[in-house]
């Protein structure tokens, strides 16, 4: 392929920039590059570039000349190749990278097993043909937040979205289709986020839902959420790129703004003067999100020489943080009615005032219903028809799997631990049964078996049997001076936080002199001050998301701030130190013996003596506060505020003491609305030293008409006694009725059947309004189902197959169709209304178990 001047000169000229980050790797890779053909030289340059440090680090130059190799063949092979622009070929085709997850050599595994099905088909029909292998291949599963590689989820057939998203966009480049992640770091209507892809198909983007086949382009379930964004946005690791918004970037990766395709948006303007109406340069703003009851930020900017940081936003409210200098301001703002905020950094402080509640509403950016797809009734039943033989075919792979590690003869006390331990590793059993086999005697059994249990379920997808090997061999001794499970979970473990795990601990032992390594564990603090001296940070070369591995940290002399912790607790692991992150807070920690039966971790840079800082939290709420859904408390530091990791629950008229540093802090309760809005209480205050804090903290409660919307949903169908089809708007009355889908047996049905029992008098009142939807007639001989009929004669009985007709609306309502019985209370649009075609209006809905449904629903058609 002939590639333009422009883009040479650019690869060329950054190579250049960047040769003396390649630290010891440089000559060899330079050396490399001498061999490579013409065109291969180039598309190694261009992606050396700009690449993060941390991949120049944790790869070698091998893996990068792979993708380099499969793209040319791409290039050349595939009837669309020479179709695509080369800005495009060169971020979303020839690419490895993503977003954060680790890089392996899987183009040609992909390519082998996807072709040979796109034979004879076109751009367009090749993408939605790739979509229903994925879904072969991966499905939805809630997992933790450390990216698994798409090897890791074909392996174990599963993924959050974020995976799911990585998995497809790899098939799709795989087979030389331009494809990039698509995220919403945050919904402002509900507590969550998700991310999907975009294909660049004859001059034009579009999209879909990973491993969500459906018959055309552009459709999703997610499609209406998404008009409800304030950021929608992808990643691009270049500067190289055209025709794009950019929200954000540096040396290594730019973050692009997605979200005019998919909401009502505009530009979004902050400035920042001095009290003389100067421009002040070099404010960091954060854009935050409520969600998950913390103010998360979905972008973070800093001003330009003119004071000025703008972003293009949904139209609804953000909060707008500022700083400088530890110094903070922070501002409410709804982007529908302004489009500029002005700050004035004289006005801004290093703390906030102490206050008991601060009342704040949180109004996400109003539903836009999409126009209906052009599908017929015969695309529908054959997608249909495809989408359950893609589930099968992922099944009968998981069957086998599942097969073959039931036969497996493993006797010994840790039998059933074993076997939950292969099921989790599903298709990567094999390496984690060799590790276990390796065992010499009892003992050596034990520390394997509490290696692995000291892992997250993730890691058994893609551990390697060298890796864990090496980490029993290089570990040292359990001594008496701490607890085993100490020793088991802080110095065995090699998981330190969501870094590439990988074998450091010979390495290190073998790094450092004898007089050093003792110095190290006499005094851990030396540690830490040995890093911080010889460890360069470049965070304009990294994206923030990504970790060198410890070793190559050490090698590179070059290394992230957390790079640098993770480093500080593989040296003290390998050196039989006790240490860890604290997944509160992210400090880096050491265990300190007292005597022989008593000791602490003690947090590197914590200088305080004496009794520890104490909050206590007081609930004088009518309901369960539970963190990260609706309470939270965050630390301030360096003029922001940083959520602490807790976990910690708060029943209804009790309390929970928390150990903290002294300093000052922020806690947020919120009330997440059915229509997507927040009732949100906010209390600052300052923890001094050795201090027990009383905070008094409630829920804000709301009014049943703040519960309520108006979505628009599309009419649909349901059958009759007979099998007749009737459309759901000619079975409402004028007023709301109320649809459930019931799921005869499950508890969370049983629950609210058993409400409306209990409630019979006030379930009479509105029996007309009452449809219940059953799969097939075979449920009526749930006993509670009969009783409801019989207590109730004038409910009304349709059927449904629950398949679309549950999905749809339940993700049209923002809820999770897997979640059944769905609950539904609409009504018809009146005649006279300028809605084209038969609408529903939805006014509330839910799914799932939900204790107190019966009254809800009395009190919302009584409003």
């Amino acid at each position: 392929m002939v590639y333009t001047g422009e883009v040479k000169q650019y690869a060329n000229s950054k190579f250049i920039e960047v040769l003396d980050l390649l630290g010891y790797k440089k000559e060899d890779i330079i050396s490399k590059l001498s061999l490579c053909k013409e065109e291969e030289k180039f598309l190694m340059e261009y992606l050396y570039s700009e690449m993060p440090l941390s991949d120049i680090s944790n790869y070698d130059f091998e893996l990068f000349h792979r993708y380099v190799k499969h793209a040319i063949f791409l290039r050349e092979n595939t009837p669309w190749g020479r179709e695509i622009p080369e800005d495009i070929f060169l971020n979303y085709v020839l690419h490895y990278r993503i977003n954060n997850e680790a890089i392996e050599d899987c183009r040609k595994i992909f390519y082998d097993m996807i072709y040979p099905r796109l034979e004879g088909k076109s751009m367009h029909e090749a993408i939605l043909e790739v979509n229903y292998w994925c879904a072969e291949h991966a499905t939805y599963k809630s997992t933790d937040e450390r990216t698994a590689s798409p090897l890791s989820v074909l392996r174990c057939a599963y993924g959050r979205c974020g995976e799911e998203s990585t998995f497809t966009v790899t098939a799709l480049r795989s087979v030389g289709i331009p494809a990039r992640q698509i995220y919403t770091p945050r919904w402002a209507h509900c507590d969550d986020n998700h991310a999907w892809v975009e294909v660049w198909c004859q001059g034009k983007w579009h999209y879909l839902g990973a491993c969500e086949p459906e018959s055309v382009l552009d459709k999703g379930w997610f499609t209406s959420a998404a008009s409800r964004a304030m950021v929608v946005h992808s990643r691009v690791f270049s500067s190289y790129f055209k025709n794009e918004e950019i929200i954000s970037g540096n040396e290594s990766v730019n973050t692009i703004s997605n979200i005019n395709k998919y909401a009502d948006s505009k530009i979004f303007s902050v400035k920042v003067i001095n009290s003389k109406n100067q421009p002040v340069e070099d404010v960091m703003v954060r854009f935050e999100i409520l969600n998950y009851s913390e103010l998360s930020p979905v972008a973070i900017l800093h001003t330009d020489e003119k004071g000025l940081a703008s972003i293009r936003l949904g139209l609804g409210t953000i909060a707008v943080h500022i700083a400088k200098d530890n110094r903070f301001i922070y501002k409410i703002v709804d982007t529908k009615v302004s489009e500029e905020l002005i700050f004035n950094i004289d006005d801004s402080a290093d703390y906030e005032e102490e206050i008991e509640a601060q009342a704040i509403d949180i109004v996400p950016p109003n539903d836009k219903r999409m126009p209906p797809y052009n599908i017929t009734e015969e695309e529908k039943a054959k997608h249909k028809e495809r989408f359950a033989n893609c589930n099968k075919i992922r099944e009968e792979k998981i069957s086998k799997i599942i097969k073959s590690i039931d036969e497996i003869q493993y006797s010994g006390k840790y039998h059933s631990e074993i076997r939950d331990i292969l099921l989790s590793a599903m298709g990567n059993y094999l390496e984690i049964l060799e590790f276990l086999n390796s065992h010499h005697n009892e003992e050596d059994l034990d520390k394997r078996v509490n290696l692995l249990m000291c892992l997250s379920k993730k890691d058994y997808i893609d551990s390697k049997y060298e890796i864990l090997s090496s980490h029993i061999d290089s570990t040292v001794d359990f001594n008496n001076n701490y607890p085993k499970e100490i020793y088991f979970k802080y110095v065995l473990c090699p998981r330190i936080y969501l870094e590439k795990i990988t074998a450091f601990r010979k390495p290190i032992i073998s790094y450092f002199s004898d007089d050093l390594k003792n110095s190290f564990k006499r005094n851990p603090r030396k540690l830490w001050k040995h890093i911080e001296e010889n460890i360069i940070e470049f965070p304009n070369h990294e994206y923030e998301e990504l970790y060198t591995t410890p070793v190559e940290t050490l090698k590179m002399a070059a290394g992230s701030i957390m790079s640098k912790k993770i480093l500080f607790v593989a040296i003290c692991r390998s050196l039989g130190i006790p240490a860890r992150i604290n997944s509160s807070d992210l400090a880096i920690e050491y265990y300190s013996c007292l005597n022989e039966s008593e000791g602490s971790f003690v947090k590197i840079g914590d200088e305080v003596n004496g009794k520890a800082s104490q909050v206590l939290i007081n609930n004088t709420s009518n309901a369960d506060l539970k963190y990260y859904q609706n309470w939270t408390i965050a630390l301030l530091e360096k003029g922001a505020y940083r959520t602490l990791a807790l976990g910690r629950d708060i029943f209804e008229g009790e309390k929970a003491n928390i150990n903290v540093a002294p300093s000052h802090y922020r806690i947020l309760t919120s009330n997440r609305l059915p229509n997507g809005s927040l009732f949100v209480n906010k209390y600052t205050f300052e923890v001094k030293a050795e201090e027990v804090k009383t905070v008094d903290i409630t829920l804000r409660e709301a009014k049943i008409s703040d519960m309520l919307e108006n979505y628009e949903l599309q009419d649909f169908n349901l059958r009759d006694d007979n099998g007749v089809r009737i459309q759901a708007s000619q079975l409402m009355k004028d007023g709301k009725s109320i649809l459930i889908w019931i799921e005869e047996g499950k508890e969370p049905t049983e629950h609210i059947l058993n409400e409306i029992i209990a409630m019979k008098q006030d379930f009479m009142s509105i029996k007309d309004q009452i449809i219940f939807i059953l799969r097939d007639r075979s449920a009526m001989e749930n006993k509670t189902l009969q009783k409801v009929y019989e207590l109730i004669p004038g409910i009304k009985t349709y059927y449904d197959d629950f398949y679309e007709n549950v999905n749809t609306i339940a993700r049209r309502m923002y809820l999770d169709p897997d979640k059944l019985p769905l609950v539904l209370i609409s009504s018809r649009y009146d005649k006279d209304s300028n809605i084209d075609g038969n609408s529903i209006n939805g006014i509330y809905a839910c799914s799932g178990y939900n204790v107190g449904l019966g009254e809800l629903l009395i009190k919302i058609t009584r409003e």
